[in-house]
């Protein structure tokens, strides 16, 4: 079995409930239950993605920051 066929097989256990909604909104846009599935979740993970990748942006540079911030203090105290 190839690793795309491995990835094509991913079998994942949800609720009744759940296979219900996803067959129930699916087929208001007119594709099955995990067609609409797969969807979802490849959205979100883009998603999801895009927040983490911002998320680390935003602690680096406050990282940064607090770095210069350490530095400057260093340097003035070296000066005194």
């Amino acid at each position: 079995m190839t690793e795309k066929e491995k990835k094509e097989q991913w079998n994942v256990r949800v609720s009744v409930e759940l296979q219900d909604r996803l067959n129930e909104l699916g087929a208001r846009l007119g594709l099955s239950g995990n067609q609409f599935a797969g969807e979802i979740l490849k959205r979100y993970a883009e998603v999801l993605y895009e927040v983490m990748a911002d998320e680390e942006k935003a602690h680096e540079m406050v990282r940064e920051a607090h770095r210069q911030q350490l530095k400057e203090r260093l340097q003035s105290s070296m000066r005194e």
